[in-house]
C-alpha cells in the first residue's frame, strides 16, 4: 500500500489563512506518516501519539511561515523528527534527575549506618555507592560517592 503525501496547493494556502477544514485535511493526510515516523524513533505507541499531536499543534502555529520550496511532507517530516528528539532528551533528563534523587537517598543510608555503627549495612552501601561513578571513573557530584569521598571513605 503505498500512500501519497501530495498535497494540492490550494490546501496549503487554505490552511495557511487558518481554514480549519483544510488544517484538519493535512491532519489527515499526515497523521499516519508522523505517527510511523515517530513510533520508528521512539519505540512506544503513547510516545508516538504524544508526538503526533505535538506535531499538528506546531504545523498549525507555523503553517504561515512554510514557504513552499519542498513538498509539505518534509517539512512536517522535520518537526516530527525534532519533537521526537526533543521527547528522547526530556526522557534522558527525568532518568538523570532520578538518578540523583536515588543517590541522594543513599547519602542519607551512609550516614544513618555510620551513625548506628551497623559495618555491614555501612559495608553494602559504601559499595552501592563505588559502583554509582560514572563509566570513566569520576565521581557524580552530590551523589552519595562524592559524599563519602568528603568523608574520607
Amino acid at each position: 500500500m503505498t500512500i501519497s503525501l501530495a498535497v494540492p496547493d490550494i490546501l496549503v494556502a487554505r490552511a495557511k489563512s487558518g481554514d480549519l477544514e483544510a488544517l484538519e485535511a493535512l491532519y489527515r493526510a499526515f497523521e499516519t506518516p508522523v505517527y510511523n515516523l515517530a513510533l520508528r524513533v521512539l519505540r512506544r505507541p503513547e510516545d508516538a501519539e504524544d508526538v503526533l499531536q505535538e506535531t499538528f499543534l506546531e504545523v498549525v502555529r507555523s503553517i504561515k511561515q512554510y514557504r513552499g520550496e519542498g513538498h509539505l511532507w518534509g517539512w512536517i517530516r522535520q518537526i516530527a523528527t525534532s519533537k521526537a528528539l526533543m521527547r528522547i532528551r526530556h526522557d534522558r533528563v527525568r532518568e538523570t534527575e532520578e538518578f540523583h534523587e536515588e543517590s541522594a537517598v543513599g547519602v542519607g543510608v551512609v550516614a544513618g549506618a555510620e551513625e548506628s555503627g551497623d559495618s555491614a549495612t555501612l559495608s553494602v552501601t559504601v559499595l552501592c555507592c563505588f559502583l554509582r561513578t560514572t563509566s570513566i571513573g569520576t565521581l557524580v557530584p552530590g551523589s552519595a560517592s562524592d559524599e563519602m569521598r568528603c568523608r574520607g571513605w
